[in-house]
């Protein structure tokens, strides 16, 4: 990485900082150690321009640029926490953001996250993710994806338009809430709940425009 962030009661903040071509990921945060991120444009990384791992490790993301990385935008994962506020992440080869395993959780806030390779916001493996406010747009995969029996999803006044598959897709026994969505103009369902034992509760969405249905 070109920023390492690691061990419990370790603390850093990096702002106003480009952070790219890295042989690795942009900033990685772990092993317990907490870090806040603010205004950075972090790009071109061959790993994740961001990435957060492990138990207690934690970081907050406000109005950064993460863009143009060669995996995944930003990824928290085993057992990791992150807060994304106010971030443009756009143009990553995998998804935008990715929470995966059991214990990670996210928040993401009033982010623009667009023009990935694959899924705008990917939540797996047991992972737990709220969603509130943000633009999710013209992915190549779904908007935003909750798979695996564990894994849990609250998406409240999001706008989820324009992806090359569906808006919103549920599968592998994942639950999700949907409250005041405005879901529209995706080429395949808006919102796509699949497999038994997959559950949705969608209330006061517009669900509209969609090339395959609602």
């Amino acid at each position: 990485a070109v920023v390492c962030i690691s061990g419990t009661g370790t603390t850093a903040t990096i702002s106003v900082c480009c952070i790219y071509d890295g042989e690795g990921s942009g900033v990685a945060i772990y092993a317990g150690a907490s870090a806040s991120l603010e205004n950075n444009n972090i790009h071109s990384n061959t790993s994740p321009g961001v990435e957060v791992h492990g138990k207690g490790s934690e970081a907050v993301l406000r109005g950064n640029r993460v863009h143009d990385g060669e995996t995944h935008g930003v990824f928290i994962y085993e057992g990791a926490s992150a807060t994304l506020e106010d971030n443009d992440i756009h143009s990553n080869t995998l998804c935008g953001v990715q929470v995966r395993g059991a214990g990670s959780e996210a928040v993401l806030r009033n982010n623009s996250i667009y023009d990935q390779k694959n899924c705008g916001v990917y939540i797996c493996d047991q992972a737990n993710a709220t969603l509130e406010e943000n633009d999710i747009r013209s992915n190549s995969e779904a908007g935003v994806k909750i798979q695996d029996e564990g894994s849990k999803a609250e998406l409240r006044n999001n706008t989820i338009h324009n992806q090359k598959e569906c808006g919103v897709f549920i599968n592998v026994k994942a639950i999700a809430t949907l409250d005041g969505n405005n879901i529209h103009s995706n080429t395949s369902s808006g919102v796509c709940v699949c497999d038994e034992g997959s559950e949705a509760v969608l209330r006061g969405n517009r669900i509209h425009d969609g090339k395959r249905g609602g």
